[in-house]
């Protein structure tokens, strides 16, 4: 996920959208690719801050995180992940012992 101001997006296309009420209370306006239904960005009643779902965009690549700020919602295990061997082709492509 992306945050983003609201004068450096461009919404084109079709879109569909709908609010939602935050567990703080606030009410945030969720965004689908109005034809695959892609979950594509949400945002403040004032579409002030976009939270995009890089997922969805061409260019994923070229974004890079600077810091988590979602930590309450990872599951116990991600903090882990980067202590891990990753497998660069999955899991068969280590066969000396895949699941170390």
């Amino acid at each position: 996920m992306a945050i983003a101001r609201a004068d450096t997006v461009i919404i084109d296309g079709d879109v569909n959208q709908f609010v939602k009420t935050a567990e703080s209370g606030n009410h945030r306006i969720h965004a689908f690719d109005g034809t695959c239904g892609s979950q594509m960005f949400a945002t403040d009643l004032d579409r002030s801050m976009f939270n995009i779902l890089i997922g969805c965009l061409d260019q994923r690549a070229q974004i890079k995180p600077k810091r988590d700020i979602f930590e309450r919602f990872a599951l116990s295990f991600v903090k882990d992940l980067k202590k891990d061997k990753w497998l660069e082709k999955g899991l068969l492509s280590d066969l000396s012992n895949p699941l170390q």
